[in-house]
């Protein structure tokens, strides 16, 4: 049995989305021990360091495919008239004759042979196609919600069974964005979702009710497992200086002079907690020489530990959020777009509203801003040990219904995978060593 594990992090530089991989991957192979998983990576040899065993895909081959596809996405956002045109449209151009000629035209300069064909062939060969959590159906990826949609349509037009696990939806305001994300979730057998908000706007979509459920993070479990006995005494950060995190260097600069000011005060050390690979530096740059930061190695585990040091934790990252209050770690969110502003705030339903959201927009004067910030980080400590026990039970209450759904999947896939899982219970002795060799070497092509 061959499956595809999606989550759009293929340089495995964001240790949150690496975290909901290797559960979802760690899931997978417990259930079918014996599957073939596949997954995006840009280096090989990177995803064999964190996620052993696992099969890299090129996502180029993906990324030239879906821009095509996108095409009539485009078109059918304009006009629901031309839906069934479109989707034929997406069809026939992973065909054999015209995949092939469209891996004929120029392509963006780089040497990828015969990419867009090999991609639409190897989609043809799964069995299983599973995502694996992750923002990334919002107006901000929008490149990268559409190759999500793109390989789901694909994949059901061939039979191919699908779901998803801790998914985060929207915001989602962009028209072609938007339409291929519905129309495509429409093929998800069943679906997990991280938060309520994406709930309702798939209530909206009017999708049964029975086909989704909140569940929480997949990332939960992995981080309640390195909870401490007791809790910490740092105070962590955790800035994000992107595009779509909405903050400036105004903003770095007060939250410096915040963490300098409380640190002095309450004599203790800054921790970092980088998510992301950029975060390292921005994290750096809120620190001085009056105050000890603590750096780590940009790993799942370093990271995690460090977590575990803190009382409090103020962050701009969503999985810092996660990785914090799953410890039982008080948490400060700050949140200055509309695409964290829902993350944050269903992140603080799933965990019962005990943890603090700084929201504000460039309206806001940076005196205010300070001050909003010092006063909630001075609350978020005073009050980390009362709420350290509720936020465990939280963690636990999820980690329990992600359990509980997961099994509902696994017991609907068993049903409707015969020929794939006779494939694997009959592939025994030297049958078995040939066929292995045989889809090694098509997966070197991939």
């Amino acid at each position: 049995m061959k499956i595809l594990i999606d989550n759009g992090g293929p340089q495995f530089s964001n240790l949150g989305d690496l975290a909901l991989l290797v559960s979802i991957y760690s899931a997978l192979k417990a259930e079918w021990p014996d599957a073939e998983i596949f997954t995006f990576a840009e280096k090989p040899e990177r995803l064999e360091e964190v996620l052993p065993g696992a099969k890299p895909v090129s996502p180029y081959g993906r990324s030239r495919w879906s821009g095509i596809l996108a095409l009539g996405w485009l078109a059918e956002s304009y006009s629901p008239l031309l839906s069934g045109s479109a989707r034929l449209f997406r069809n026939l151009v992973s065909g054999p004759p015209i995949s092939r000629l469209i891996d004929l035209a120029p392509g963006n300069g780089q040497s990828h042979e015969l990419e867009f064909a090999r991609f639409a062939r190897f989609l043809d060969d799964l069995d299983l196609y599973v995502w694996a959590g992750g923002g990334y159906l919002a107006d901000h990826f929008g490149s990268l919600a559409t190759q999500f949609a793109n390989t789901l349509e694909y994949l059901a037009s061939r039979g191919v069974q699908s779901a998803a696990f801790g998914l985060g939806i929207g915001p989602l305001d962009r028209r072609r964005i938007a339409a291929a994300v519905k129309g495509s979730m429409q093929n998800l057998s069943l679906i997990g979702l991280r938060d309520r908000f994406s709930g309702q706007l798939l209530e909206e979509w009017s999708f049964p009710e029975g086909k989704f459920c909140v569940t929480g993070d997949e990332a939960i479990p992995l981080a309640f497992s390195n909870r401490p006995s007791k809790i910490g005494q740092n105070l962590g950060i955790s800035l994000r200086a992107t595009y779509y995190s909405g903050l400036t260097e105004t903003h770095f600069d007060r939250v410096s002079r915040v963490v300098r000011v409380f640190c002095s005060e309450q004599n203790t050390c800054l921790v970092s907690i980088p998510i992301a690979r950029q975060d390292l530096a921005t994290n750096r740059s809120v620190g001085s020489s009056e105050i000890s930061l603590i750096e780590t190695e940009f790993t799942i585990e370093a990271v995690l530990e460090n977590v575990a040091s803190c009382r409090t934790v103020i962050t701009a990252s969503y999985h810092a959020a996660v990785f914090a209050l799953s410890m039982g770690v008080s948490v400060v969110a700050i949140a200055a777009t509309d695409y964290y502003r829902q993350k944050f705030a269903g992140l603080k339903e799933q965990f019962g509203g005990l943890f603090e959201i700084l929201p504000f927009d460039a309206s806001i004067e940076p005196e205010i801003f300070e001050q909003s910030l010092a006063t909630l980080v001075r609350h978020a400590w005073r009050d980390a040990s009362d709420r350290r026990p509720a936020l465990l039970e939280r963690a636990e209450a999820q980690i329990a219904a992600g359990l509980a759904f997961r099994e509902r999947v696994f017991a609907h896939l068993r049903g409707r995978l015969p020929h794939a899982l006779e494939q694997i219970g009959g592939e025994t002795g030297t049958g078995a060593d040939e066929t292995a060799r045989q889809r090694d070497g098509e997966t070197a092509k991939v």
